[in-house]
């Protein structure tokens, strides 16, 4: 009766092992389903891109120990993946949704271009603008400080680089259509005024100087931020602008005295 006992324990140790084996073992990422959108000349090195990063890093590991974020993480190392979501399918699939970002703006400091998407997510550093593709909108920064150091590949560039910077990303993101309206813009620290010159050749200036002669501090937030609430009231007037009127001068946005925001059309501006 005592072997009979041993043999019988044994017998559903062995079971159970080989159970938890077999449970093990099919519990493994096999199948990865990768969704792309991309330009279609870029969507099969970006599917094959992500692919080989899943394969080396996510594929035949256990379905447990794999999680999304980790995966997010590992993709997002590049900056042109912007990954959408992850999600994993029991027992044994990864499900992936990316975009590949595009080259749409690309900030000059200190000689140096910042090539970011159009979100200003920063996808690489050139030194020279003939490394830039056609029909990249270039941003000039004049007198203002950076700290390059906070120019991280894969992140935002915006407000937390430079207030100034920050209002400029925001209008710009409020024009209707700001890729086929906009040439090139140019931000200007010291003076506090941002220049948008449009492809048909009139300048839209928002001025972002206090309203109070007397006011220290530099730019008011309040003001500020209603400068940038007129941005599609600013667009508006750009559009009721006759042909003649679209290609010169400036259409001149800032806040009066009185605290009120003036959006006017001159020929001349003084610098």
């Amino acid at each position: 009766m005592k072997h009979k006992g041993i043999i019988l324990l044994s017998t559903i140790m062995v079971f159970v092992l080989a159970t938890t084996l077999s449970f093990v073992w099919l519990l493994k990422i096999r199948h990865v389903e990768i969704s792309v959108v991309a330009e279609a000349t870029e969507e099969i090195d970006t599917y094959q891109k992500v692919s080989s990063i899943i394969d080396a890093n996510y594929k035949g590991k256990s379905f447990f120990g794999v999680k999304e974020g980790d995966v997010i993480a590992k993709l997002s190392q590049d900056p042109y993946l912007n990954v959408k979501s992850v999600t994993k399918v029991f027992p044994d699939r990864l499900k992936i949704d990316v975009a590949k970002r595009k080259e749409r703006f690309a900030i000059l400091y200190n000689e140096e271009y910042f090539v970011t998407d159009s979100e200003y997510y920063l996808l690489k550093k050139v030194p020279e603008s003939s490394q830039l593709e056609e029909g990249i909108i270039q941003i000039t920064l004049k007198e203002i400080s950076l700290n390059v150091s906070t120019l991280v590949l894969g992140q935002k560039i915006g407000a937390e680089n430079d207030a100034l910077v920050g209002y400029m990303t925001e209008i710009f993101a409020k024009f209707s259509d700001g890729l086929n309206l906009i040439e090139n813009v140019t931000v200007m620290g010291v003076k506090n005024w941002i220049r948008f010159n449009t492809k048909t050749g009139v300048v839209i200036e928002f001025s972002f100087a206090p309203s109070s002669a007397v006011a220290t501090g530099g730019i008011n937030p309040n003001e500020a931020s209603a400068l940038v609430e007129k941005t599609s009231e600013v667009e508006n007037v750009y559009n009721s602008l006759t042909e003649t009127q679209k290609r010169s001068g400036y259409l001149l946005v800032y806040t009066k005295a009185t605290e009120e925001i003036a959006i006017e059309h001159v020929i001349e501006h003084a610098e």
